[in-house]
């Protein structure tokens, strides 16, 4: 399988990730450096593009943790651990 990884400016990755049972696209910045996956949800306050959907899928489960912050270098994300199926490819 080949992803369409594009390189921008030799700073970050970004491709599409497909989320859910339903394969909703996400277009995400694919950070190498970490075991987590961030991506938009629905109750985001400051998002400027489309957003997770999580009651769209039959597999996603919000996991019993405390919202919790992420810092990186030019800022921090905040939210809740949750689970999902994720794929490289639509079909």
């Amino acid at each position: 399988m080949n992803i369409n990884l594009k390189n921008i400016e030799n700073y970050y990755y970004h491709a599409p990730l497909f989320m859910g049972s339903h394969g909703q696209a996400m277009d995400l910045i694919w950070d190498t450096g970490s075991s987590w996956t961030v991506v938009e949800g629905n109750q985001c306050l400051n998002c400027d593009k489309s957003t997770y959907q999580t009651k769209k899928s039959r597999f996603y489960d919000k996991l019993d943790c405390e919202i919790d912050e992420i810092f990186y270098g030019s800022g921090y994300v905040a939210g809740m651990y949750s689970q999902d199926a994720m794929y490289l490819d639509k079909n």
